[in-house]
């Protein structure tokens, strides 16, 4: 092999390898909240919950998750990308680790936290790393496609492995998928001094703002109030008399539609202003509420799930975009 030759693929790994340790880094947080709705049943049989406690589970994930990338926004500037990435990476691990050990309500809430801490700073740096690839709405929608694909796969393994008895062999599941990024670590965090993080290039932007911190917030607590609704989802279909497998299904139909969304925003990326794009995933997920309140047989149920997963997957690309900007 030439020197050339081998040189020419050093340097597109050295451009691969960051572009996937960013989109693995993206993708984790979608994927655990894609199996949030098939494991609230499992748990609050298992730890013998109440409702609101087997919803305070996922909301601390969630707490954790809004606070990590809110403060690891305001660092990312100032602070080393190694640092952030692989502290993300080892609580993500051990919080999913640790709670397969969880016998009570308070033990399993607080490693829920720890495990949204993990997911927060993995956010907040792949969010930062994909912004400053060229049209960062088609960045996003690429990661989109990655993580539905890999969503709709566990969401299809996790009633084999609810049929174990152990709602515990999922977050094994999803502390697995959390490994590679302790050898990626490295490579996504090259992205952060490779272009703007000089003093220089941190004075050209200006100062920290107001705007720095809201828009960011903005963006988590529409995920949060979709996040609160997408947790019930499997307690819908429940109330609606179906099965384990058949909400499983739906949840797997809605992965697949997030892929055809995505693909499109790849496709048409600017062409389509961002205040008529994020208008038009408000009125799908509103429009999935109502249908799914109503559903009472499989295939009206998939259809809430297909309409909800669709207008998240407008509004992913395009507000993570407009805040990254």
């Amino acid at each position: 092999m030439s020197a050339a030759a081998s040189g020419g693929r050093s340097a597109s790994l050295k451009e691969v390898l960051p572009r996937a340790a960013a989109i693995h880094a993206y993708i984790i947080s979608g994927v655990s909240f894609q199996l949030v709705p098939l494991l609230i049943d499992a748990i609050k049989e298992s730890l013998h919950l109440t409702t609101i406690q087997v919803g305070a589970i996922p909301s601390s994930q969630l707490v954790g998750l809004t606070a990590a990338n809110l403060i690891g926004a305001a660092l990312i500037r100032r602070t080393s990308w190694r640092l952030l990435t692989l502290a993300g990476w080892i609580l993500w691990i051990a919080g999913n680790l640790s709670s397969t050990l969880a016998t009570a309500a308070g033990a399993l809430l607080t490693l829920r936290f720890v495990a949204g801490v993990g997911t927060g700073m993995l956010s907040a740096v792949s969010m930062a790393a994909l912004a400053r690839l060229a049209a960062p709405e088609r960045s996003f929608a690429a990661a989109a496609v990655i993580q539905a694909l890999v969503a709709a796969a566990c969401t299809l393994a996790t009633p084999l492995l609810l049929r174990t008895d152990s709602w515990m062999a999922v977050y094994v599941l999803l502390a697995l998928l959390g490994v590679p990024g302790l050898f990626l670590f490295g490579s996504l965090a090259s992205l952060g001094s490779s272009s703007g993080t000089s003093g220089a290039a941190a004075e050209a932007r200006g100062p920290f703002t107001a705007l720095m911190f809201l828009g960011p917030l903005g963006v988590l607590l529409t995920y949060v109030a979709m996040s609160m609704v997408w947790t019930y989802y499997g307690e819908i279909g429940k109330s609606g008399g179906l099965s384990t497998q058949a909400i499983a299904n739906a949840l797997s139909a809605g992965a697949v539609a997030v892929v055809g969304v995505s693909l499109l925003v790849t496709a048409v990326g600017r062409r389509v202003p961002r205040p008529a794009a994020l208008s038009a995933s408000l009125i799908f997920t509103c429009s999935a509420v109502l249908i799914a309140f109503s559903a009472t047989k499989p295939w009206t149920f998939a259809l809430s799930v297909i309409v909800w997963t669709c207008g998240t997957g407008v509004f992913t690309p395009y507000a993570f975009a407009a805040t990254a900007e």
